[in-house]
């Protein structure tokens, strides 16, 4: 039953998708922060598209990963199909100063269970 309620939600989310988040804040009369989300401290972020090279006049530009030293929130799980493999790749980033590693690993493997 949960899972069907966090998917039905996540389908009712898809339809309001294009809503301009500063309206939204306006219209809910929060508080901005420059240091902070105004609406959220959590992100789950569901990449399904393939990333391709691109080439502009001479420039190639490839996918590359990076290590950060900051977080944009305090909690965001990025998932990305990969369709060679059939299977879903992803990562955690979390505020350390919030989280411990142990902790966002418990996540992962919670999240890896579902």
């Amino acid at each position: 039953d949960f899972l069907n309620d966090v998917k039905n939600n996540a389908l009712k989310a898809f339809q309001h998708q294009d809503y301009q988040f500063d309206e939204l804040v306006e219209q809910l009369s929060l508080k901005r922060q420059l240091n902070r989300n105004a609406l959220f401290d959590v992100c789950f972020d569901y990449q399904n598209m393939q990333f391709y090279d691109l080439e502009v006049e001479g420039v190639r530009f490839t996918p590359h990963q990076f290590a950060t030293q900051t977080a944009a929130y305090d909690l965001t799980l990025t998932c990305q199909e990969n369709r060679d493999e059939q299977v879903i790749e992803g990562f955690l980033e979390y505020a350390t100063k919030l989280f411990k590693q142990e902790t966002a690993e418990r996540m992962v493997a919670h999240f890896q269970a579902i």
